[in-house]
């Protein structure tokens, strides 16, 4: 089956305008039963979006570009995409200044390229329009993935305040330039030494 390129994600064609009748959105059924199962794995088997992503790879079944290999954004952008259920948007996100580190990358200049050059996400009350297009899944498994997905983010182990070092990224080594780190040892692994 050839998928022409005019389409907004995954499971979804754009028919544009033609002989009277407006644009429209048709769901490509092969990539809907796709998008059904991720939200299935994540909803009902709380699968984590690595699993999921590995499924995908795993049952060999192709990224929208043609990828074998699934990544964990490509899994979450599925998860937090609204047309899914029922609401495509446009101007979704925005430009944002990038983040400043505390000290650049091993090899790369401390001057952004750009003061603009990342984006983040705006709240559907600022999005630009919304048009409904036929929902794949429904409101409320969409709905529960949202909680999900904010829940993961609260419990996520890079989010715990006790993981985190006052010096990280400062101090370096005189000998390799890389940057110090810290980590947290297990109680075994403190008995041993």
């Amino acid at each position: 089956i050839e998928v022409p390129k005019e389409t907004i994600e995954r499971g979804y064609q754009y028919v544009r305008k033609a002989d009277g009748e407006p644009a429209r959105y048709h769901v490509l059924l092969h990539e809907a039963k796709t998008v059904r199962q991720v939200f299935q794995w994540f909803v009902e088997e709380q699968v984590s979006i690595l699993g999921i992503a590995a499924r995908l790879t795993a049952q060999a079944i192709p990224t929208r570009t043609g990828l074998a290999r699934w990544g964990n954004s490509a899994v979450w952008s599925m998860l937090k995409n609204p047309a899914y259920a029922g609401h495509a948007g446009y101007g979704k996100t925005e430009s944002v200044a990038r983040y400043k580190f505390l000290r650049p990358p091993r090899g790369r200049s401390g001057v952004p390229r750009s003061e603009k050059s990342s984006t983040r996400f705006k709240p559907p009350s600022e999005w630009l329009a919304s048009i409904a297009v036929p929902a794949i899944v429904s409101a409320e498994i969409f709905a529960t993935a949202q909680e999900q997905l904010v829940r993961n983010r609260q419990l996520a182990r890079r989010n715990r305040r006790e993981d985190r070092y006052l010096l990280a990224g400062l101090i370096v080594c005189a000998r390799c330039g890389f940057a110090f780190c810290g980590r947290t040892v297990s109680r075994a692994e403190s008995a041993k030494r």
